[in-house]
């Protein structure tokens, strides 16, 4: 490069969670740092008891820094409540933070955005990162809500409750999210009413029904057809949140799906839709 190559080096982040091992391809970037630049690696979750057993272990690596992502603005990271999922909840991240700035003996460093949706949040959030005697803040200067809607990506409201998917789907719309998907509406945690969900697909949303939710007696069958019938099929989204040992296969689940639907009288075109155009709609 004309003006040379970077001082330092960040690695991916580590995905951490209670049954995570660090990823062996990371760690070999650390252990095989050809480049004579300090490294940083980088971890996202949310369990202090794993972020801490990580922590310790690549501080045995040639590592110059300990870093806590903040800020991922991808669905699939903060419907778990991690990256910049994490900033909705103050009181976490400052659990967090405590925990590893105990934990970490060379420097911690942290990575995060002024907010999840409102950036008003940041004036609690700093008192926090002072707190931790942090070593260095590296502040992305948008909400994770911006970032999504500057690259068009998917809002999904994941285990949100009730108030926070409604809070969230209107600023959604607010912002102009193209976008947004309110997940498994009958899950316990949620446990959104039929009129709710017309309500929240009049604000812009896809309303998400998961096989599983029905299959395992979570919420009834009847309760999804009235909510789909009221929300109407063009809003609404079929899938199945299968994968697990105990459960169908995803094949044989949807299977079932589609036919319970078509045993409470949806066509043919309706199940297509919720179950195949929809969908690819939303990641064309």
């Amino acid at each position: 490069a004309r003006y040379g190559g970077p001082d330092v080096y960040w690695t991916e982040y580590l995905r951490v969670h209670a049954v995570s091992t660090p990823e062996k391809w990371i760690v070999q970037s650390i252990t095989q740092n050809v480049t004579g630049r300090p490294i940083v690696a980088q971890m996202i979750g949310n369990d202090i008891p794993s972020l801490v057993r990580t922590a310790k272990f690549l501080q045995k690596l040639p590592v110059a820094a300990i870093d806590l992502n903040l800020g991922c603005p991808a669905p699939v990271v903060y419907k778990k409540c991690a990256g910049g999922g994490l900033l909705r909840e103050p009181a976490r991240v400052d659990a967090i933070l405590g925990a590893l700035r105990e934990a970490v003996t060379i420097p911690f460093t942290v990575k995060t955005r002024i907010g999840f949706d409102d950036p008003r949040v940041f004036d609690e959030l700093l008192p926090i990162f002072a707190r931790h005697s942090l070593d260095l803040l590296t502040v992305h200067a948008r909400t994770v809500l911006e970032l999504i809607h500057k690259y068009d990506m998917i809002l999904a409201t994941g285990h949100l409750g009730r108030k926070e998917i409604f809070a969230l789907v209107k600023t959604a719309k607010e912002i102009g999210l193209r976008k947004v998907v309110v997940t498994h509406a009958e899950f316990p945690s949620q446990s959104l009413s039929a009129q709710e969900q017309f309500e929240l697909a009049e604000m812009g949303a896809v309303i998400e029904h998961c096989f599983t939710t029905m299959h395992t007696g979570k919420s009834s069958w009847e309760g999804m057809f009235e909510a789909t019938r009221k929300v109407g099929p063009q809003r609404t989204m079929m899938s199945t949140d299968l994968g697990q040992t105990i459960n169908p296969d995803v094949a044989e689940g949807f299977a079932m799906f589609a036919q319970t639907m078509l045993d409470a009288g949806f066509t043919v075109a309706e199940i297509r839709h919720m179950s195949a155009t929809l969908p690819a709609s939303l990641v064309e």
